[in-house]
This record gives structure tokens, C-alpha cells and sequence, in this order.
């Protein structure tokens, strides 16, 4: 990848180095950094979201979540095709890649734990609410079409089901 298609196109920071001045600024560096920060502040909050149940949270954090992690991982791709990038980075910036990177790290593998959790209850749940149907239309009966009542399941009649939906 060629250094101009990394550059961003919004006007150069005050703090970036003139060609004769050594290097003290890497705007990557700052993208990265900015695109991590804001990725854990989600994975941080869509974590507190799954420990509470809320998944009309989850969901609406969904494809901003979905979008800051494909940015972090085009950044993070660029850096690994051009690890360049990051020779002329200050070492203040350098640990706090790396501080940034752990803590992401950390809050990445709690949401993976939590939305298996939480996938898992919602099967259980799903099972459940399966095993009574079925166990409740073993005794149920339905109108035959003369009008008398006959076991439906016995003659491979389904009955009518209901339910609220807001379990």
C-alpha cells in the first residue's frame, strides 16, 4: 500500500513535523488510537448492556459496533502491511497503543463470555418454552370438522397456539 492512500484527507495537524523538523507526530498512530478508544467505550457499554439483560441496548449498538471494529481492523491491517507507520511514533504514543490495544483485549474477550451467556440463556429459554408446547399439545384437543372433539395430535392435527411477546 502506498503511503498516500493511508494519509487522511482532512487537513494536516498543526503538530505534525515540517519535511526539515524530526517527526514527533503520526496522525495513524492518533487513528488508531482514536478508533480503539471509541471501539472500547462500546464494548465497554454493550458489556454493561449484557450484564443487565438489555438487549434492546445490544441491539441498538449493534452496527455501530460492527463499524468501529472493521475500522480498527482496516487500520490495524494497514499498520501490518506497513509497519512503517509507526517507526517515527513518539514512545508516549507507543504505550498507549499498547495500553489501548490490552484494555480492548480484555473488554473484546468479557463480550464474547457475556454474548455466549446470553445466546445460551436464550436457547435454554427457547427450549423450554418448545418442551411445554409440546407437552401441552400432547393433551390438547381440537373441533373435528363434524364438531365433535378429537385428540388432534393423534391424527397429526395441529392446534392453535398463542403467546405474548413480550417474554
Amino acid at each position: 500500500m502506498n503511503a498516500a492512500a493511508i494519509q487522511p484527507t482532512t487537513p494536516k495537524d498543526e503538530t505534525m513535523s515540517t519535511p526539515d523538523a524530526p517527526k514527533t507526530h503520526c496522525v495513524k498512530a492518533d487513528q488508531v488510537l482514536e478508533v480503539a478508544e471509541m471501539l472500547l467505550d462500546l464494548l465497554d457499554e454493550e458489556n454493561e448492556a449484557l450484564t443487565h439483560h438489555d438487549d434492546a441496548k445490544v441491539v441498538q449498538l449493534a452496527d455501530r459496533k460492527d463499524g468501529l471494529a472493521r475500522l480498527y481492523a482496516d487500520h490495524m491491517n494497514s499498520i501490518a502491511r506497513a509497519p512503517s507507520l509507526l517507526d517515527d511514533i513518539s514512545d508516549e504514543q507507543r504505550e498507549d497503543l499498547k495500553g489501548v490495544a490490552e484494555d480492548l483485549k480484555e473488554a473484546g474477550e468479557l463480550n464474547i463470555r457475556l454474548l455466549k451467556g446470553e445466546m445460551e440463556a436464550n436457547r435454554r429459554l427457547m427450549r423450554a418454552i418448545v418442551d411445554a408446547v409440546k407437552e401441552k399439545h400432547a393433551e390438547t384437543s381440537i373441533y373435528a370438522r363434524d364438531g365433535s372433539i378429537e385428540d388432534g395430535l393423534s391424527k397429526g392435527l395441529n392446534s392453535a397456539l398463542t403467546f405474548n411477546k413480550e417474554l
